[in-house]
């Protein structure tokens, strides 16, 4: 590996028990104060973004040190569950959820649709009544989905304070031969 990335390895190792107060502090801020995170919200997620990115940079110079997937998988489990985006599972699992409850609805439309021509006895009120109920489920429902995203969103960062546990590998060996000290064998003048 080349001296300069070297030295960038070294500072990144440097910086990792930083980020993980960083979370800390982030984990704190959205779970205790609630609109003052939501107040700045984009500048809590770029901070969540920077946190990221210093956390895959560091996996990136392990893998480099390592250089067998099995190995690496192996050695850095726990920081490649740091790095994995828990919250974009589970919104992909909501929005699964979500296309299956829409398709739901889409039934439930088209028989309401087939009973509203045979019986065209259903009174104005009775229509109105339904269409209130069906909105009001759709709000309980977002609003609960909301709600889960909300709590989930910092327990999803939790994990990435295990980065902690290592805390600092120093970043030497093999594949660092300009940070090795030469001992030279010393010679007697006779």
């Amino acid at each position: 590996m080349q001296k300069r990335f070297h030295k960038l390895e070294k500072f990144i190792d440097k910086l990792i028990p930083y980020m993980v107060f960083l979370l800390l502090g982030v984990i704190i801020v959205t779970f205790f104060f609630k609109e003052f995170a939501h107040h700045y919200e984009h500048q809590i997620e770029i901070l969540d973004h920077i946190i990221i990115g210093t956390f895959v940079i560091d996996l990136l110079f392990k893998f480099i040190r390592v250089k067998k997937i099995k190995k690496f998988v192996k050695l850095y489990w726990l920081d490649l569950l740091v790095v994995f985006p828990f919250y974009l599972f589970i919104r992909a699992i909501e929005e699964i959820y979500l296309i299956f409850r829409i398709s739901e609805t889409v039934k439930e439309t088209q028989s309401l649709a087939h009973l509203g021509l045979e019986a065209k006895e259903i009174t104005a009120i009775e229509k109105e009544t339904a269409k209130l109920v069906r909105e009001a489920e759709k709000i309980t429902k977002f609003s609960r989905s909301r709600f889960a995203v909300r709590f989930l969103r910092p327990i999803t960062r939790i994990p990435r304070l295990l980065k902690i546990i290592p805390y600092y590998e120093k970043p030497t060996g093999k594949h660092h031969p300009h940070d090795k000290t030469i001992k030279r064998i010393k010679t007697k003048n006779n």
